[in-house]
């Protein structure tokens, strides 16, 4: 269900023309993860977290521990996810991916995402444990905005013309996305607790293709 509201968010978006190729995609993964979410939710407040300035000073573990998916306890969770980094690095012919940093986030209402992206990181990602119908979505800003400041449109329902998306989020969705799309949110309204992950390749396969 969740795929498809996101592919249903995009379709309308889209004006074609059999003379128009929209050239070089931005590629979204969006996935539903079936898991024990209440588990993970006391697993991952265990750890230590403190306020952070992106999250206009909502409780963040960044920065306290390096990677929570390395618990043993969310390993199943580890797996999954990296089930959807390959799914996603098969797609986009990327090189294989493992997890190099894991932290969790818990807004509090009034606080919002802070434009960002995550530097040193090849495809990150965000995995919901806690939402409910209030919690707003995600907003991933059009990294060619910078570069279309003479663009005036007549009609801004087409991908052409949109300077972002968001994307409405529930429990159990994952979402990944290059870590160099900028991202926030608006101030939150409902709750949310996440789990973010950065990424890079695997040393034994970072190689030339060609050699």
């Amino acid at each position: 269900m969740f795929v498809n509201t996101i592919k249903k968010i995009l379709s309308g978006l889209i004006t074609m023309s059999d003379n128009i190729v929209p050239l070089f995609p931005t590629p979204v993964g969006a996935y539903e993860i079936d898991i024990d979410l209440d588990f993970v939710y006391r697993k991952i407040t265990e750890y230590t977290s403190a306020p952070h300035f992106l999250l206009e000073d909502s409780d963040s573990s960044f920065g306290q521990d390096s990677n929570i998916l390395e618990d043993s306890e969310l390993a199943d969770l580890r797996s999954k996810i990296l089930e959807c980094i390959d799914d996603y690095t098969d797609t986009t012919c990327l090189q294989p991916l493992d997890i190099t940093g894991a932290w969790y986030n818990q807004m509090k209402k009034g606080d919002k995402v802070t434009l960002h992206r995550h530097e040193g990181s090849v495809i990150s990602g965000a995995f919901y444990v806690k939402t409910d119908e209030d919690t707003v979505p995600l907003r991933f800003q059009s990294p060619l905005k910078p570069y279309k400041m003479n663009d005036l449109y007549e009609n801004f329902n087409s991908q052409y013309a949109s300077s972002g998306v968001q994307i409405n989020v529930q429990p159990g969705s994952l979402l990944l996305f290059p870590s160099w799309l900028e991202h926030e949110t608006d101030a939150e309204r409902g709750e949310r607790c996440v789990i973010s992950f950065n990424t890079f390749y695997r040393a034994a396969m970072f190689v030339n293709p060609d050699t």
